[in-house]
């Protein structure tokens, strides 16, 4: 019932459903009293309530984020009797939920055989790491979303859940009948174990236990980007012109393996890449990987999760940069007066839009029409998330965005919008010039700026960004989690 509204072939979902409907969505019998059992249910978790008698209006948020958390146990009927339970065992998201559920108990498994890993310090880039934290394997086509976090001092692997605001260390998980864990809230973010007793190990020691973060990376180390020159360390460059492009570069960090999957890069800007409805407020945007565009289509509550878990790794991979390079020649904390006086020298008029998430269609929409037919529909449009997924889920026919870009305007903070009018933040990781386990950010000035301030103003720019951008990542975050 939770996914009724995605399948194409059935067209446009109505807001209301009747018992009958739920009935035959379920393949209950018409005589069956297990359909008030589920209905009952559903209104406990929000996704349904009681309009009048026998219909009940659908609420397909709630939808989405029940079908988000993971079902440790789907049913008591077993599935090896075909002829009496047959409905069950053809109906499509009850294999998923299998699915699932194989996927979370192998990745159970593998958090069992790997110890708490301390978080690694700061080493020299030629320095070999003592094995970091590595994350369980991956299914190729897995549904769970892994990530590493950071807490009192110590790596864990985690599953993403929720609207990508609940970490959960499956450590301690009992059995398959387990269905709820005990977590610690962090205004807007929570942090589950798998038992009481392995969150208290971890942090009941700790008067006040610091905030989990996907883990940022070790080493960061000054980079310059030369374009075919490659990527030169920052002390033995020497400019010969304004094309180059400084940043930092930090290893193992969980941005790469949690955000960096699914979207080729991210990208802190108040000009670059917006739309004109946008242009001039900072923003966060984020771009496709291969295969994304069709997985968001078909799924376009993945972009509900993604965000805040993209957002929350930044914030990780600015705390790394923070930390690693503390008492350096070059600094994020030593940059920021330099990057606020350059701010104060220009003025931006921008609208402060409303924080939410945003789809920008780039060249319209493909449409099966059938065989091997498709026809191309509409052109560039910037839709909310929710006109997004609404206006897909109202096609009778299987619809894919051709290009999406996910854009979030940040929340306002001082300086910010007029540090932005110099360049933009690229956060990436370039296969040909980065090691596997590296990402990079950095600072891609407008014409003119590089040759007026030079590499050591470039790279202050882009530091002092860094650190300006603490504040409202994470204002932005608590409203998106908490809308």
């Amino acid at each position: 019932m939770l996914n009724a509204k995605v399948k194409p072939k059935q067209g446009p979902q109505p807001d209301i459903i009747t018992t009958d409907r739920i009935r035959r969505l379920l393949k209950f019998r018409r005589k069956s009293k297990k359909v008030h059992n589920v209905i009952n249910e559903a209104i406990y978790w929000g996704v349904l309530t009681r309009e009048w008698a026998g219909s009940y209006r659908i609420n397909w948020e709630r939808c989405a984020y029940v079908a988000s958390l993971i079902p440790m146990n789907p049913g008591d009927r077993p599935l090896n009797n075909g002829s009496q339970h047959y409905d069950k065992r053809q109906w499509g998201e009850f294999r998923q939920a299998l699915d699932v559920i194989k996927e979370f108990w192998e990745f159970v498994r593998a958090t069992r055989v790997q110890a708490f890993a301390r978080v690694p310090p700061v080493l020299p880039a030629d320095n070999a790491l003592t094995p970091p934290l590595a994350l369980p394997p991956m299914p190729p086509n897995g549904l769970l979303r892994y990530t590493v976090i950071s807490i009192a001092g110590r790596l864990l692997p985690a599953l993403v859940l929720g609207r990508g605001n609940i970490y959960l260390v499956p450590i301690g998980v009992r059995g398959g009948a387990q269905s709820c864990f005990p977590c610690i809230a962090y205004g807007g973010k929570h942090l589950c174990f798998g038992s009481l007793r392995a969150l208290l190990s971890l942090v009941g020691s700790l008067a006040e236990p610091p905030e989990p973060f996907p883990y940022g990376g070790h080493s960061p180390r000054l980079v310059i980007d030369a374009g075919r020159g490659g990527l030169v360390p920052y002390e033995s460059f020497a400019p010969t012109n304004g094309k180059y492009e400084p940043g930092v570069q930090v290893l193992d960090s969980a941005l790469l393996y949690s955000c960096l999957v699914r979207w080729r890069d991210i990208i802190i800007t108040s000009r670059y890449r917006l739309p004109e409805e946008l242009r001039g407020w900072p923003a966060l945007v984020l771009e496709p990987s291969s295969g994304t565009n069709r997985a968001v289509s078909r799924r376009p509550d993945t972009i509900l999760r993604d965000v805040p878990l993209c957002i929350d790794a930044l914030l990780g991979l600015r705390q790394s940069v923070i930390q690693g390079l503390k008492g350096s020649g070059l600094s994020p904390q030593a940059s920021v007066p330099y990057a606020i006086a350059l701010a104060r020298t220009v003025t931006v008029q921008a609208q402060d839009p409303p924080i939410d998430i945003y789809v920008e269609i780039i060249d319209g929409f493909k449409v099966k029409e059938g065989k091997n037919r498709y026809r191309h529909e509409g052109g560039r449009r910037l839709l909310t998330l929710e006109e997004f997924a609404r206006l897909l889920s109202a096609r009778d026919r299987p619809t894919v965005a051709e290009t999406v870009r996910v854009i979030v305007p940040l929340a306002d903070s001082p300086y910010l919008k007029e540090v932005l009018d110099f360049g933009f933040l690229f956060i990436y990781h370039n296969d040909r010039k980065d090691p596997p386990n590296a990402v990079r950010a950095e600072f891609r000035g407008y014409e003119g700026v590089t040759e007026a301030h030079g590499k050591e103003g470039t790279m202050k720019l882009a530091l002092g960004l860094i650190h300006l951008l603490g504040l409202p990542l994470a204002s932005t975050y608590q409203a998106l989690t908490r809308a």
